[in-house]
């Protein structure tokens, strides 16, 4: 279906383009539209009506109404504030002007429309300091927190060797433990880039994890053991003892 739409879209621009030079336009015309020129355009692509791979290709008769081309007239600008819209501006869809009525758009730290933030926040990788993470709340940089290590090439903390972001557990081969990864990062207060959270648990007796950002424990193989829990590593049995399983 996307590839379908795709040849449409190009049918549909190539037929629109041929169209706009047997009016008269110049290639060099449509980079740069005066108000006249775009509103005939819009009544170009607004009359597009052919049968394409994917179906009839066209749109409502009405510019102004839902599903129409490129909608023609202006739009209302809102901004949702402590649950509630408050109107902001108008855009005019012909002249891609955006009017602001005098009611600033709000945003956090007291940044507004005419004072936005810098385009990249500022970076928290200064020589001998273990602030790494940069706090989008705070608008500062701070550390990574319990548990937890800064991975340079994450650019995020992860749960550290003999932590997990699940803790359990998993039966596979020792060999199979780097497929147990996922991106998910810590911010500086502990929770993870998603709406649920979590925080590092450590690894069972029995289990390890010797990767920072594991998603959850390998069982010691067969001939090792690890007694204590949060280890990053299995140990030998000693000379004159053996395990069998795993775990």
């Amino acid at each position: 279906p996307a590839t379908t739409s795709l040849a449409d879209a190009i049918c549909m621009a190539v037929m629109a383009y041929n169209s706009l030079l047997d009016l008269g336009f110049l290639p060099q015309d449509l980079n740069n539209l005066n108000e006249t020129e775009f509103a005939a355009v819009n009544l170009l692509f607004q009359a597009t009506s052919f049968q394409g791979i994917s179906g009839l290709v066209s749109f409502s008769e009405d510019g102004t109404a839902e599903s129409a081309g490129d909608r023609i007239g202006s739009f209302s600008v809102k901004q949702t504030v402590n649950g509630t819209e408050e109107h902001r501006g108008t855009y005019y869809v012909a002249t891609g002007l955006l009017e602001l009525d005098g009611n600033s758009f709000q945003f956090p730290h007291d940044y507004t429309w005419e004072s936005p933030p810098e385009a990249t926040f500022p970076s928290c990788d200064e020589e001998g300091s273990d602030l790494h993470i940069y706090d989008y709340e705070l608008a500062a940089c701070v550390a990574c927190s319990s548990n937890t290590v800064y991975i340079a090439s994450a650019a995020a903390c992860l749960c550290q060797a003999g932590y997990t972001t699940g803790g359990e557990a998993d039966k596979e081969d020792e060999e199979d433990e780097d497929h147990h990864h996922d991106d998910r990062r810590l911010h500086g207060d502990g929770e993870d880039d998603h709406e649920d959270g979590f925080t590092c648990q450590p690894c069972a007796a029995g289990t390890f994890s010797s990767t920072p950002g594991q998603t959850a424990c390998v069982a010691c193989a067969a001939g090792q053991y690890q007694d204590s829990t949060g280890a990053s590593t299995c140990l030998q049995c000693p000379r004159g003892t053996y395990s069998d399983v795993e775990g």
